[in-house]
């Protein structure tokens, strides 16, 4: 059975907290020099303007992705009974799992069941190599089709687009992530095992205007929550950039 607990949060005193976030906003950017490779990094001392699509903070870096590793973890133990279905405009897709077809069997899986891995290489297998081209791709996490005439689309999560700028790759042009169930059918990306496997919220929904009722992993006791209003402008960014602004968003915490 799920734990299931709920977060009492006043929705008007959000919303003001939210209209204040705004208006603080619209302060001023300052830019300094950086040591470093970039020219040009925010100064974390002010809040940046958000809304303002010419801000630039760092350099966008030139990459090549040669080879891409896709881990997906859930904590049910039923990932044996799933697969990834992989396309992107003008590619068709195509379910990766260890089963039907047999061409397609190139997905690992745990022994725990919790976790399976998919090796995408652009450079030596034909099945990829039209993605080495392009900027992102598409995926879903579903369970295994049943046969070649029955996809079974029961259960299968959102439509994920996994974009390379988001996870730029090491010098040899490989790039690793790891995707995990998050909201709904919802999918996220992190960049590290260890982000897949830590204490926290699994599921976060409202239930009534006033009240999340929440999910935790299996790992957690108790943990620390914070409450986020994201904007269009924060979700058009990379990760990079939200990682350094997501604090400014915060609108309530608790234990």
């Amino acid at each position: 059975m799920k734990k299931v607990r709920h977060l009492i949060i006043p929705v008007l005193s959000s919303l003001f907290a939210t209209a204040l976030f705004v208006g603080l906003c619209k302060t001023n950017v300052k830019t300094v020099e950086d040591p470093g490779e970039d020219t040009a990094i925010y100064d974390t001392n002010e809040i940046a303007h958000l809304d303002n699509p010419d801000f630039v903070y760092r350099n966008e870096n030139t990459y090549t992705v040669n080879k891409v590793i896709l881990h997906y973890y859930n904590d049910d133990a039923k990932t044996d009974t799933r697969a990834f279905y992989i396309w992107n405009t003008g590619i068709k897709g195509v379910e990766y799992s260890n089963e039907l077809p047999t061409e397609n069997r190139i997905v690992t899986y745990s022994s725990d069941k919790t976790s399976m891995t998919i090796t995408m290489d652009f450079v030596n297998d034909e099945r990829f190599a039209a993605f080495r081209e392009m900027d992102s791709f598409m995926f879903i996490i579903k369970f295994k089709q049943i046969s070649p005439t029955n996809q079974n689309w029961t259960g299968q999560s959102s439509d994920t687009e996994f974009r390379f700028s988001d996870f730029p790759p090491n010098e040899a042009g490989l790039v690793e992530a790891w995707a995990v169930h998050g909201s709904g059918t919802n999918i996220t990306i992190v960049d590290s095992e260890a982000k897949t496997r830590v204490p926290g919220v699994k599921t976060a929904t409202f239930t009534n205007w006033k009240t999340i009722s929440c999910e935790f992993t299996k790992e957690a006791k108790q943990v620390n929550w914070t409450l986020y209003a994201y904007d269009e402008t924060y979700y058009k960014r990379d990760i990079a950039y939200r990682a350094g602004f997501q604090k400014y968003y915060a609108i309530k915490s608790g234990t």
